[in-house]
């Protein structure tokens, strides 16, 4: 036999896959306008951690919006950087700073 608080968290988990379920189709098809109305329709039927997740996505809505929007991002920039640090770790221990460019 499930017990009321069981049976609370398997209703609380269903809500808050529903709401990840419409967010993130949402993000799939960048539409900023329908997040924002799911997220403010979803507020006061999930669990505390999602509710603490919708406010600290409400909290950076503009940079979300502007992820939505734009296709740019600096991933190829921190890469090249990854790679510089790498190669620096590796080598260290060169005494000529011409040896340790080559």
């Amino acid at each position: 036999m499930v017990s009321p608080k069981e049976r609370k968290s398997h209703f609380l988990l269903a809500k808050n896959n529903l709401t990840v379920t419409y967010v993130r189709h949402c993000i799939k098809t960048k539409d900023f306008e329908l997040l924002k109305k799911t997220l403010a329709n979803k507020q006061n039927s999930v669990s505390s951690y999602m509710k603490t997740a919708i406010k600290t996505i409400n909290k950076y809505i503009n940079y979300v919006e502007n992820t939505l929007k734009y296709d740019y991002n600096n991933g190829i920039l921190e890469g090249i950087n990854n790679k510089i640090k790498v190669i620096k770790r590796i080598s260290f221990g060169y005494r000529s700073f011409y040896h340790f460019r080559n």
